[in-house]
């Protein structure tokens, strides 16, 4: 005969930065919620620094930052630093050395949502260059 009482545990809460899956810098070093990704790594000319995550889940990671490259005229080295605000998402999660981890920024602006390959995996020529 069953016991009349069963226990009922509450769940535990939900944890917006409970995700396992990390993000590749510039050397592979896995991190958890950097505070800057570089994406053009040669030169680091194209990056998103003071990012703010909103969340850090095994699937996909949000945030704000700041959208940072270099206008190269006339040339890189003493061209016209640029920012301008945007949200970016990681995301399409790959199994690595380093364990789940996100291969794919989307960063959302003022000209639209465009997706571009993180650090550590190969970049896809038909990415379109997300900066400005």
């Amino acid at each position: 005969m069953p016991h009349p009482f069963e226990w009922v545990y509450p769940a535990p809460p939900f944890d917006p930065f409970g995700g396992r899956t990390v993000a590749l810098n510039c050397g592979n070093v896995p991190e958890r919620t950097p505070s800057t990704i570089i994406i053009a790594c040669g030169n680091g000319n194209g990056q998103f620094q003071n990012i703010r995550w909103t969340s850090w889940l095994d699937g996909t990671a949000e945030g704000t930052a700041d959208k940072v490259w270099v206008e190269c005229v006339p040339a890189c080295y003493n061209g016209i630093r640029r920012s301008k605000p945007a949200r970016i998402v990681l995301h399409d999660v790959r199994q690595t050395p380093a364990g789940p981890t996100f291969a794919r920024l989307t960063s959302h602006d003022d000209l639209g949502a465009r997706s571009t390959t993180l650090p550590g995996f190969m970049f896809d020529q038909r990415d379109p260059w997300i900066f400005p």
